[in-house]
């Protein structure tokens, strides 16, 4: 870990939870956004516009299209605002393209 200089805050979990693969929540720590492709679980209540927090998935056990509360080994990469609604990422006419979280 590399300690950082300067005024720091700490961001808590805020919203509706969804959970990415690993290597989505290392992009986001790199600075990238949350892409459809990485989402792997998001409640069935999730719309567009709505304040999400983001959790890799640690372990990789995640089922893509989960819907229920996920208890694997998690961490917490950020908050952020749904760009689409959870059935653009999962279902039968699922696009699965694009900003997922921003």
């Amino acid at each position: 870990i590399v300690p950082g200089i300067g005024p720091q805050r700490a961001i808590t979990p805020e919203g509706k939870k969804i959970i990415v693969g690993l290597l989505c929540g290392l992009a986001v720590m790199r600075g990238a956004q949350v892409f459809a492709p990485g989402v792997m679980g998001a409640p069935k209540s999730l719309s567009k516009g709505d304040l999400v927090c983001v959790f890799a998935d640690i372990e990789g056990k995640c089922c893509k299209g989960l819907t229920t509360f996920y208890d694997g080994h998690t961490f917490f990469v950020g908050n952020g605002i749904a760009m689409q609604n959870r059935s653009d990422w999962f279902g039968i006419d699922a696009s699965n393209s694009g900003v997922a979280v921003k």
